[in-house]
Parts: C-alpha cells; sequence; structure tokens
C-alpha cells in the first residue's frame, strides 16, 4: 500500500512522467493497478531487469519490503538516479554507511 500512495503523489507533480513500474507481484491489487493507472509505463518484476534494460529514468521510488531498501536503493545511485526511499533506509548500520558513502560519491 505504500509503494501505491508514494507513486501516485509523486507522479501528480508536472515534472514527472511515470516511465516504469516494477513490483513482484503482478495481481490487479498491485503492479496491475499502477499498469492500469499508468499504461505507457514499461512493467518489471524484477528491479535488477528494470536497472539492466531501462536506462530511460532519472529517479526511482523505493517503496520495497523495509530488508531491500538498501539492495535497491544502492545499485540506483550507483547507476546516477536519484532516490526516494521509505524508511526505514536501511537494515544495519553497515548498510546505512553503505548508502551514505554512495550518497556523497554519486551526488
Amino acid at each position: 500500500g505504500k509503494g501505491w500512495s508514494d507513486l501516485v503523489a509523486t507522479a501528480a507533480s508536472p515534472h514527472v512522467e511515470v516511465v516504469a513500474l516494477c513490483d513482484i507481484d503482478e495481481s490487479e491489487k498491485h503492479l496491475g493497478q499502477a499498469a492500469m493507472k499508468y499504461p505507457q509505463a514499461q512493467r518489471y518484476t524484477d528491479w535488477r531487469k528494470l536497472f539492466e534494460d531501462h536506462k530511460g529514468f532519472d529517479a526511482v521510488i523505493v517503496s520495497t519490503p523495509d530488508h531491500m531498501h538498501a539492495p535497491v536503493s544502492l545499485p540506483a545511485m550507483q547507476l546516477g538516479k536519484h532516490v526516494q526511499c521509505q524508511k526505514p533506509l536501511t537494515h544495519t548500520v553497515f548498510e546505512a554507511r553503505q548508502m551514505r558513502l554512495a550518497a556523497k560519491k554519486h551526488n
């Protein structure tokens, strides 16, 4: 549910174009609902495939389960993407330090 509210709130900006959606759950309640609202967006069920295939985006919203926040956000930052991540930002102190270093390195 949080991913949906983050997506809709961010997409409400006139400066935002939703170009890709990613959710492991393709059901109507999750990826299906987002795909109906943003039919022009490419759909993915694996964030790694999204990052591999889709270079035409500037930022990502990470609203995954908590334990996946850093594992998704770090590669996004390494690709030079802006990241909006739900809290908690990380699961461990080590991940928090890595996120800080990546944010500094990749601007």
